[in-house]
Order: structure tokens, then C-alpha cells, then sequence
């Protein structure tokens, strides 16, 4: 594709994400992100100025939080290309390589590097670049007039990563560019004329950023002013007599300062006051205003007015920025006046948008001029076919049965598709690569188009029709692809997972009758849908995220392949005429919607029938949805490992109830619910991951604080009273004991913790005010309500949220490996669950226990999965089941023990040594208590065994040599 004409440095946080993923799809194929990872922990950093020793505490913290960096980027760059600079997640370098190799394989995202950065930073970083071919990027810091010195360590990075044989990008950071009288040019053009030479770049960006970091006192009009000289100087650079002569890229930091990606946190980031702010031609403009007190939200209002009213403000329809700044003028009352981190959301939006035209206007009237004819607005109609010169004709007219409507339908959606995505059009028809088959069959076809599945053959018939007219084996090759994508084809078409608006409301008017292809009967048969229900498991929130994909997809391959045919001009003619582009981008991806769904739908859906098929403005809880999902990930690191079911779910209206949720949310994110307002999704994730049982408002706090909190005593349950005072008080002395896990507590720690516990209490009240979370006394957690509002946002980002219906049907091995992930009380409950869904049998029995053994064998995993044999109610179990579970390999031992605690007959020479080995292994103290004591349990079991101390460790390592060298390692023992 081609490379940007923009390069803003954001840091990777809600605001900026989000900001990305609200620009149109022509402005967003023009900007490449550079992401920094903001550190997990600590104070303010310094970007490239390396620690001399490590800052954050927590390695495999650090390497999760880097881990969930990188996933977000990934969903939110939809394949478009970005660089990724994790300098303030390098404390330890090692664990890079790991991260880059599953985090970047296969992904667009561009690793980053530089002279500062470890020599491990900078060949994990070649070594990821390497094996995606995406190419990473060098960047640059400029902090003094570039000399000799500067270009012979680029020079020789160069050289250690030259191994990697990828392209390579100069990024050139000049940093804060805050004033007119800086040698910011000139320090620009010396690094250009010292590292230009070195390589052949691909990409040359140079970065600087003129957003203020102070602000002038006081709130109100009118507003401050701040000239742009980052602007200034790339057109100094570019225009200027000393002008270099490779193209060099326009880079900034959006509208926020240089060290925007310099500290923790998740809640937002950017400037630490309150601002709005917008951009024009040549400057910011800026109105700072409070983000507390009763009339916080009219002072916002009055000063995003003043924007709307300037003369600079280009209309609510130029992007999603000045969308928000419109609405929020207009309204009243303090929902949707926004929070630092929404104004920052608007202000990049707007500032990406705007720069994006800027850049446009400014490139030379060539093939740039033709890519300026790609708007994002509706300027009249697209009649006749969409896409040209696809060779459907000449296709179609092989032979008589193509000219089944069918067949034919399925023809025009091949062709164009195929040719959409670059295939090669010399021979008049696209022609077929077995990549583009199985793109097509398995990823475009699912997205794009509706088939009943009586016309699903059609497609990969005209593929082989297709293959047919090429020479060389492409037939056969291209029959192979098609054979072995034929089921995946079929399944991806008929998952409702896949469905988009179009798509499901095509499917339903076939449904109720009506002609496809004929717009009125479209129109007058869509009005007795309202209300239709959705497919089992399918949310609308699912529905618009699809298409919202959907149409960023197809818009991205219109606009590709307009400006391909400009750059290229293929003979066979261009895929998109002058004139239909100049409708618009967003009116040719609907016209093509209406051939591949239904005629009409696509206008209909936009206009008088907006209200069936809502956009993201109707779900704004999806940002908390956003929350969870990192939750989930820092904890489980896999959206498909599965939290636990709520034992209760008690229906409702989920959506507007996660409205609700996420206005609480935002509210705590205000600076008066400080320290534990930003809590809030953490708060709703730990107690739905604990079961939705009842935590402690004083433990949670203690955690907050940095109390030592027995790990064992984390999922305690807690009783909930039957009634208790509004004002929160902490338990007694020894409660706190029995919660905490530490003897020496006193009434000066209670009244040490009675602070912090009464702040998180108020950030709970407020949650509970929604009728979904509850605090009685220390108690806190989520109603049935509740419970089902969190699931359901899980569920939407695709977290895996069983309810207890579906946790029982599972299989054995499934329930077991769940379990695994759970707390002791959640896990006794849903596996007993399980078996009294199956009467308690013999046989359910059986199938568990043997899965104990099987689950997760041979991994760490092994032996906290056989642990869970502990939290069976083996009381009850059916005693042939026990004694069949005797020969088990692993969990023989422990069936032994349970028949005889029953004073049952138990044959046991029918347990096996591994099974015997792991049992003595499991019940040695591990890490827990003085070494000398846990050397003595091992000696002392070492003693009664056959063989001694040697016969013992061999059996063990033989059984689960994971367990093993993890209790014994520690113990000075070597395993064989």
C-alpha cells in the first residue's frame, strides 16, 4: 500500500486509541500512527534517557502490561500499518523477544528502535521485523545540532540489525518545537544530510510537537492561542531553498504535549489540566476549564462555544471531533460536557482530520490531486454499476449457464472483490491467486455479501470457472484453495458472529418474501422488522461493531485501489471512474452493499430506517466494555480463557443499564473521587471474576495501600448482613485479621486503613447508585443485575462469560480446565454444579476425574489442575467411580485417600508410582514456610519411600518434572 502522508507520535491510551478509530476511512489510510507504550508504573520517565536500574518492581507485570499494549494496538490499526516504541516498557529487556514474536507476527505494527535502546531491544526488535517483513523503524532524538558522532551510531545500529534484511524507517524526533526561535530547521536539515546517506529509507519522518504544556491562568474567554511551529517548520523544510531531497514525511505529537506517553496510567493520559482545544491552519485554540464543582459543566459548555463560534471552526460534519464539540455545545446539564480524556479524545480527532487536509492541499496537482477527490461526504448519486472494467461482461458471456442470476450475482461479487483487492486485470478479468481465493472465501465473501445458502455453491463455482481461463496449473491450484476453504466458507457464511446490519436484514427479507434487487419492495417490507430478534448470542452491539469493521474495510479497499490505478494505471482501464469517486467513498461502499445484500437497504439503513441499525454513538459503554477486556487480559492474557459464571443473573434492559454503568464510571474518573475513582472497571472485573461473590471494601482497600494481604485469604468469601448503616465503618480488629491474613494487626491499623476503605466505600456508593453493584457494611459486589450487565460487556469485546447453564454443558475437560483459573469456592461451586446436572452418576464421575489427569498434562499447569481433586465433594461420590480412578496415573493416590477417609475397600496396589510420586509431591510445603522445614518434609517423605531420597526425585521429575524442579529446586535437590 502506500505509505502515509502523516505521522502523528500518540501514546497508546484511550484518547489516542479510540481518536484513531474514529476517523474516516480516507483520512485514516494516510496517517500511520508512531504508538509509544506508556510505562506500567512510576513517576514520569524521559523518553530515550535509559534508568540505570529497572523501575517497575513487577517483570511479568511489565510483560503483560506490553502484552495488552500491543493486542489493542493490533484490533485497533484493522491492518493498516504503524510503528510501536515500547521504550518505557524496556526495564528488562529480555523479555522483548517473546513479546515482539507473538505480539507482532503477523500483525501490521512496525517495531521501534534507536541508538539509546539495549543491544537485546534492538535484535529482538530485527528479529521481529525480520519475520513479519513489515520492516521497524529507527527513531531518532534530537536534543543538540546533530554532529559526526550522531551519524556513526546510527551508522553502526544499521549495521546489528542489518541481519534482518527488512525495511527501515527514520523517524527524526526533534521533540517540544515550543518557539519561533529554536534552530529546530536547521538542527533538522544537518541529521537529514548526516543520515540520509546511510540508508536507502523507506519512510522519512520528521516529529516535533508545539502543543503548550503550561496554560495561561485562569478559566473562561476568551480563548489563549498557541502558534503550531512544529507546521511551520516542516514547511520550512520542505519549501524552504535548502529543501532535502528525499520526500520527507510530516510528523507531530496530534494535540497534545511531547511527554503525553511519559506516565502511567489507563485512565486517559494527556495534559494534567482540564483543557479543550482545537486546530486550526497555523495554531491551537485553547480554553482551559475546571473539571469539578457545580457549575463545572456550563463553564465547559461556554468555553466549547466559543470554539463552535470561531471563525476558524470548520463544521460538525468535517470529523467525529467536531461532531462532539458541536453537541456538547448545544447541550445542557453535565452528561456529555465530557472529561479530560474525552476533550483530549475530540481534540486529536479533529487535529488528525485537519492535518490530514492540510497535507493533501499542500502535494503537487499529479496523482495527489486525484487522491484529493476522495472525500468523505455524499456530493451526489452513483448509478450503474459500481466497480468497471472487472470483465464481468466477457466473463458472464463463456458460456449459457453463467447466465443464471445466481451464478451471475455471484460472478459480480468475485470479480469485484478480486479486483478490489489488487488482482491483476491484464488479461480483461481478475485473475485468481490462491491467497485472494482463500481472502476471498473465508474473510470478504462473510463480510460483504449475503447468500441464501441455496446460492452458496455459486461462488466457489465461478472461482473455478475463473481459474479456467489462465494457463500454467492455475485451474488445478486454484480448485485446491476452493476445495479446502469450501467448509470454512460455508461455516464463515453461516455464523452469526459474521453478520453485519446489511447482512442480517438482507437475510431476514428474504425471509418475509421480498425481491432483492428491487428497492421498493425492500422499502415497503423493511418497516415490519422493527423489533425482529436477533440470532441466539448475537448483541446489537455485535451488529454494529461488524459493520462499523465492515465498512473501515471496504471503504480502505476503494480508496487503495483509486489511488493503485492513479499511481499505475492498469491497461485494462481504472476499477473506479473519476466521477463516482467524486460521490464519495462512503456512497460507492453502500452502493456496493446494496448489490451484495440488497437493493436499497444500504440508503434506507442511512436514512429514514437509521434507528434498526444504531452506530457506535448508541453504545457508549463500550468504552467500559474496552476497560474490562484489558482487565481480563492483565489477568488471564486470553480473551478465551473463561471467567466464571455468576451463580444468579436477573434479566433487564443490559444496554441501558450499561449506560448507566459507564456515566458512573466516568463520573469517578473526575478528580474529586480521587485515589480509587479511576478503580471503578477494575472494582467491576475483580468481583465478577471472583464468582460474583461478596469482597471486602477494608481488604480492597489494604491491596490499595500495599498491605500485605494473604494471597491464600484474596477470595475469602464475605458475609453479606441483612442490613446495615449508609456510613461505612471498618470491621473490628479481628476481622481484619481473618480477612488480611496477619496476626500482628491493632487498632492503630485499623485506624490507619479507616481513610483509604471510606474513600473506595464512596467510589462504591456511587456504583451502586445504578442499582447494579451493592455495598451493605464491608460487603461489596454486583447484583444479579449487575452481574448480568458486566457479562454482557465482556461478551461483547469477546470475552469468554459463561453463564451457569452454559458452564454445565460443557465437556469434562473444558469444566476442568476453567477451573483451573478460578478461586477454590468459585471452582467447589461450578463443578459440583456440573455433576448434579448429571444426576451424580458413576460415569459423570469418571469423566471428571479422569480429566484431572489429562488436562494441561505436561505443562505448569498439570498440578493445580490435579489440585482440584481437593475441592470435590469426594463425600458423595459414587464409590465404583473412585475405585476405577485408582489406576489413574496421576490422581490414583488421591482416590486412594478419599475411599479410605470414606472406610471403604481399596485395593492399593492398583495405585501406580507416578500417581504415588505426585501425591507426596503435592502435600511437600512448596514455597511456604523456613527452608529448613520444607527440606525436612521432603526428607521425612523421602524415607518411607522405596529406594530413598534418588528412587523419590526420579519419580517425581517423571510425573510432572514442572512441580518438581519448582518445590525441589529451591531445596539445593537436582533433578536427573
Amino acid at each position: 500500500m502506500s505509505e502515509p502522508i502523516y505521522v502523528p507520535a500518540l501514546p497508546a491510551r484511550w484518547s489516542a486509541l479510540t481518536a484513531y478509530e474514529l476517523l474516516t476511512p480516507d483520512v485514516r489510510t494516510r496517517v500511520a500512527p508512531l504508538w509509544t507504550v506508556p510505562p506500567r508504573v512510576g513517576g514520569s520517565r524521559t523518553l530515550g534517557t535509559r534508568p540505570f536500574h529497572p523501575l517497575d518492581p513487577d517483570p511479568s507485570a511489565l510483560a503483560c502490561h506490553l502484552r495488552t499494549a500491543l493486542r489493542r494496538l493490533v484490533a485497533v490499526q484493522s491492518g493498516l500499518p504503524a510503528w510501536v516504541d515500547t521504550f518505557h516498557a524496556e526495564d528488562e529487556p529480555w523479555h522483548l523477544v517473546t513479546e515482539f514474536r507473538h505480539g507482532l507476527a503477523g500483525t501490521p505494527l512496525r517495531p521501534v528502535t534507536g541508538v539509546e535502546r539495549d543491544v537485546r531491544q534492538q535484535t529482538a526488535s530485527a528479529e521481529a521485523a525480520r519475520a513479519s517483513g513489515n520492516g521497524l523503524g529507527v527513531r531518532v532524538l534530537l536534543h543538540a545540532l546533530p554532529d559526526e558522532r550522531m551519524r556513526d551510531e546510527v551508522g553502526g545500529l544499521l549495521e546489528r540489525i542489518g541481519f534482518a534484511h527488512c525495511p527501515v524507517d527514520l523517524l527524526l524526533d526533534l521533540g517540544g518545537v515550543d518557539n519561533e526561535h529554536r534552530p529546530a530547521e536547521k538542527w533538522a536539515l544537518r541529521a537529514l544530510g548526516l543520515l540520509g546517506p546511510l540508508h536507502h529509507w523507506r519512510t522519512i519522518a520528521v516529529l516535533a510537537g508545539s502543543f503548550p504544556r503550561t496554560f495561561p491562568e485562569g478559566y473562561g474567554a476568551p480563548l489563549a492561542e498557541a502558534q503550531r511551529f512544529d507546521w511551520d517548520l516542516w514547511h520550512m523544510l520542505v519549501d524552504g531553498p535548502e529543501r532535502p531531497r528525499a520526500r520527507v514525511t510530516y510528523g507531530d505529537y496530534g494535540a497534545d504535549h511531547t511527554g503525553g506517553a511519559d506516565r502511567p496510567g489507563t485512565a486517559g493520559g494527556g495534559s494534567p489540566w482540564g483543557v479543550v482545544r482545537y486546530t486550526t491552519d497555523r495554531t491551537f485554540l485553547l480554553g482551559r476549564v475546571p473539571t469539578q464543582g457545580p457549575d463545572h459543566a456550563d463553564a465547559i459548555r461556554a468555553l466549547v462555544r466559543e470554539i463552535v463560534e470561531a471563525e476558524d471552526f470548520r463544521g460538525a460534519e468535517f470529523s467525529e471531533g467536531e461532531r462532539w464539540l458541536s453537541s456538547c455545545a448545544g447541550g445542557s446539564g453535565s452528561a456529555g460536557a465530557g472529561t479530560p480524556a474525552v476533550w483530549l479524545r475530540a481534540g486529536h480527532v479533529q487535529h488528525m482530520a485537519q492535518v490530514v487536509r492540510g497535507l493533501r492541499r499542500h502535494s503537487c496537482p499529479t496523482v495527489l490531486a486525484r487522491r484529493n477527490r476522495l472525500p468523505g461526504i455524499t456530493l451526489g448519486s452513483v448509478a450503474g454499476t459500481v466497480l468497471t472494467n472487472t470483465g464481468l461482461d466477457s466473463f458472464l458471456d463463456g458460456a449459457p449457464e453463467h447466465r443464471d442470476p445466481a451464478f451471475a450475482r455471484a460472478a459480480e461479487a468475485v470479480l469485484g472483490l478480486l479486483a478490489l483487492r489488487g488482482a491483476d486485470r491484464a488479461t480483461g478479468v481478475p485473475e485468481p491467486t490462491p491467497g485472494l481465493v482463500r481472502q476471498l472465501l473465508v474473510e470478504d465473501l462473510p463480510t460483504f455479501v449475503y447468500a441464501p445458502p441455496d446460492e452458496l455453491a455459486a461462488y466457489p463455482a465461478v472461482l473455478g470457472a475463473l481459474a479456467a481461463r489462465f494457463d500454467g496449473g492455475r485451474r488445478e491450484r486454484i480448485a485446491v484453495v476452493v476445495a479446502e476453504s469450501a467448509p470454512d466458507f460455508e461455516r464463515a457464511m453461516n455464523d452469526p458472529g459474521n453478520l453485519t446490519w446489511h447482512r442480517w436484514y438482507a437475510s431476514l427479507l428474504r425471509t418475509v418474501g421480498a425481491d432483492l434487487a428491487d428497492p421498493e419492495d425492500v422499502r415497503r417490507r423493511l418497516a415490519a422488522l422493527d423489533g425482529a430478534p436477533l440470532p441466539d448470542g448475537v448483541r446489537r452491539a455485535h451488529l454494529m461493531g461488524r459493520t462499523a469493521l465492515a465498512d473501515v474495510l471496504l471503504a480502505e479497499a476503494l480508496t487503495r485501489a483509486y489511488v493503485r490505478d492513479a499511481e499505475t494505471p492498469p491497461p485494462a482501464g481504472p476499477l473506479l471512474t473519476d466521477h463516482a469517486v467524486a460521490t464519495g467513498i462512503g456512497r460507492l461502499a453502500g452502493a456496493l452493499l446494496d448489490r451484495w445484500t440488497a437493493a436499497g437497504l444500504a440508503e434506507q439503513l442511512a436514512g429514514p430506517y437509521a434507528r434498526f441499525a444504531p452506530g457506535p454513538e448508541a453504545f457508549p459503554h463500550l468504552v467500559l466494555a474496552d476497560a474490562l477486556l484489558d482487565e481480563h487480559l492483565d489477568y488471564y492474557g486470553d480473551p478465551a480463557a473463561p471467567v466464571p459464571p455468576p451463580p444468579a443473573i436477573e434479566a433487564g434492559p443490559v444496554e441501558e443499564d450499561a449506560d448507566a454503568l459507564i456515566a458512573a464510571v466516568e463520573e469517578l474518573a473526575e478528580e474529586e473521587f480521587e485515589p480509587y475513582g479511576g478503580e471503578a472497571p477494575h472494582l467491576l472485573y475483580a468481583v465478577y471474576q471472583r464468582g460474583c461473590s461478596a469482597d471486602s471494601v477494608a481488604r480492597k482497600a489494604a491491596e490499595y495501600e500495599d498491605w500485605s494481604v494473604d494471597p491464600a485469604l484474596e477470595d475469602l468469601p464475605v458475609p453479606v448482613p441483612d442490613a446495615a448503616p449508609d456510613t461505612y465503618t471498618t470491621p473490628p480488629v479481628p476481622e481484619l485479621v481473618r480477612l488480611l491474613g496477619t496476626a500482628e494487626l491493632n487498632e492503630a491499623d485499623r485506624a490507619r486503613l479507616e481513610g483509604p476503605a471510606r474513600d473506595l466505600a464512596v467510589v462504591l456508593d456511587r456504583l451502586a447508585a445504578t442499582g447494579l453493584v451493592f455495598r451493605a457494611g464491608d460487603a461489596f459486589g454486583l447484583t444479579p443485575r449487575g452481574a448480568g450487565v458486566v457479562r454482557y460487556l465482556l461478551g461483547v469485546r469477546g470475552v469468554a462469560a459463561p453463564d451457569a447453564a452454559e458452564a454445565v454443558a460443557w465437556t469434562a475437560p473444558d469444566v476442568i480446565a476453567a477451573a483451573g483459573g478460578w478461586s477454590t469456592s468459585v471452582a467447589a461451586r461450578v463443578l459440583a454444579d456440573w455433576l448434579h446436572a448429571r444426576a451424580d452418576t458413576a460415569d459423570a464421575w469418571s469423566q471428571l476425574l479422569a480429566a484431572l489427569g489429562t488436562v494441561h498434562a505436561g505443562t505448569a499447569e498439570a498440578a493445580a489442575t490435579r489440585g482440584l481433586f481437593a475441592v470435590l465433594d469426594t463425600a458423595g461420590a459414587p464409590p465404583e467411580a473412585l475405585r476405577g480412578a485408582l489406576r489413574d496415573p496421576v490422581i490414583g493416590a488421591y482416590a486412594l485417600e478419599a475411599l479410605r477417609k470414606r472406610g471403604e475397600p481399596a485395593d492399593p496396589i492398583q495405585v501406580r508410582t507416578s500417581a504415588r510420586a505426585l501425591h507426596v509431591l503435592d502435600a511437600l510445603p512448596a514455597k511456604k514456610g523456613p527452608l529448613e522445614s520444607r527440606r525436612a518434609a521432603f526428607d521425612t517423605a523421602a524415607a518411607a519411600w522405596p529406594g530413598g531420597s534418588a528412587a523419590l526425585v526420579r519419580a517425581m521429575a517423571a510425573a510432572d518434572r514442572h512441580e518438581t524442579e519448582r518445590v525441589l529446586r529451591p531445596l539445593g535437590i537436582a533433578l536427573p
